[in-house]
């Protein structure tokens, strides 16, 4: 157990070294950031910490991985109220692990992933508050981003990142948001832009699959300005037919080659807002495909989501 606090810099410097446990700390009103790896440290963790709080957030990120750092471990912390991001890996950074964390109330986004870094996994978080987006891949490559909550916590709380849930931007590639099973997606609701953006033509190879979405201001989820190849998104042909009172059969257009996720959305208007997963279905040559499934959820809008 530690606290590090009111120091002009840093509340911990960690360069060239490995094999460093932080834990059980109390990091908060550095003027710089709270914890600092730098230049190749390998090999370590920050386990239980609080970092920042509403009392005294660190002025820059409440974590800062950079310079070629490596297998680092962010476990089990709560990270918020912090001057810039709440976490920022950048300068080639890889195989970073962020779990079981509460990332909430920073200046920046929650997570920002950058400088060319990337294969992080970014598992079982609650992200939200937020004044950019919750997590962002700017850059940033083979990430997998699994089972967060996006935007709001436990309890049911509206509280969503001001920007989006999750931005992938700025050319990164082959990243994971979701998953390619259900058991892999994340919750996304109440953000005030979109659930999930996708932007720009050399953002491509990005699986947005099997997150469910909610009340995110902007739409659930939206490849914009080119993004993942700009895979058209599939028609559903009105009328629904109505196969038994509790079954439907949609039928619609697609791509040849993708495969096509049904949903209900938690919406009567808005098709963006995926939230109940009913089945997939593989277009045909012409892309044509029909799906049938319960419709439990009456008076909400029927939606298709594509994927190559």
């Amino acid at each position: 157990n530690c606290v590090s606090y009111g120091n002009t810099q840093n509340g911990f410097l960690v360069a060239e070294s490995s094999n460093v446990n932080i834990s059980n700390c109390r990091v908060y009103s550095n003027t710089q950031s709270g914890i600092w790896f730098i230049s190749e440290c390998r090999n370590s963790s920050v386990t239980g910490c609080n970092i920042g709080g509403s009392s005294g957030g660190n002025g820059w990120p409440g974590i800062i991985l950079s310079g070629s750092c490596s297998d680092i471990a962010l476990r089990n912390n709560t990270v918020s109220w912090n001057g810039a991001e709440g976490i920022k890996i950048d300068d080639h950074c890889a195989n970073t692990f962020i779990e079981d964390s509460v990332i909430a109330d920073n200046t920046y986004s929650g997570i920002l992933v950058t400088g060319s870094s990337g294969s992080s996994s970014i598992l079982n978080n609650t992200i939200l508050g937020n004044q950019q987006n919750g997590i962002w891949l700017m850059g940033a490559s083979d990430n997998r981003i699994h089972n967060n909550t996006i935007g709001t916590n436990a309890s049911g709380s509206v509280y969503g990142n001001r920007w989006c849930g999750v931005l992938v931007s700025s050319g990164s590639t082959d990243n994971f948001i979701g998953g390619d099973t259900a058991s892999l997606g994340n919750l996304i609701v109440n953000n005030h832009a979109e659930g999930v953006k996708v932007d720009g033509w050399d953002t491509i190879r990005n699986l947005v699959r099997f997150n469910t979405y909610s009340s995110n201001v902007q739409g659930g989820y939206r490849n914009v300005n080119g993004a993942n190849q700009a895979l058209p998104v599939p028609y559903l042909y009105p009328p629904v037919t109505y196969t038994s009172p509790q079954q439907v059969t949609v039928h619609g257009l697609g791509t040849p080659g993708t495969v096509v996720d049904i949903y209900i959305s938690d919406s009567q208007t808005d098709k963006t807002q995926a939230r109940y997963y009913k089945g997939t279905v593989e277009p045909d040559a012409e892309g044509e495909f029909s799906f049938t499934f319960d419709y439990d959820h009456p008076g909400q809008v029927i939606t298709a989501v594509a994927h190559d």
